[in-house]
């Protein structure tokens, strides 16, 4: 094998899967109460410099490099000590339309999904 087909092999090989592994989670649940705070967790493996949080596929709040912005007060991005491999939103005031699917996606091409289920809560008067 020739050196030139040994570099594009190896080249592809480094550098042609450079999406990052990104997985969403609601924490401390999976599943958000109408009415309350709730926030979802995205871990990545790569250093993207632009993320951004989605409802529907449509932007609520993005990164970059750990500065954030929102389309909505209600959401609120964020990286903890600078650390752009654990990422958050913050949503305040559950409403049923946060019953969808969420997603964060990083420049670098990858993403994570997850459904999130909102449930209400009831209280009985005796």
């Amino acid at each position: 094998m020739t050196n030139m087909i040994k570099f594009f092999l190896l080249y592809g090989f480094v550098f042609g899967s450079i999406n990052g592994q990104y997985t969403l989670r609601g924490v401390p649940e999976s599943y958000a109460v109408l009415g309350e705070n709730y926030t979802l967790q995205c871990d990545v493996t790569d250093s993207p410099s632009l993320v951004d949080f989605r409802r529907n596929n449509i932007v609520v709040c993005n990164m970059i490099n750990c500065e954030s912005s929102s389309t909505d007060n209600r959401y609120k991005c964020r990286c903890i000590n600078n650390n752009d491999k654990t990422l958050y939103l913050n949503i305040s005031n559950i409403n049923k339309q946060d019953d969808t699917t969420w997603s964060c996606r990083g420049d670098s091409g990858g993403q994570g999904s997850t459904t999130v289920p909102v449930y209400c809560t009831l209280s009985l008067i005796i």
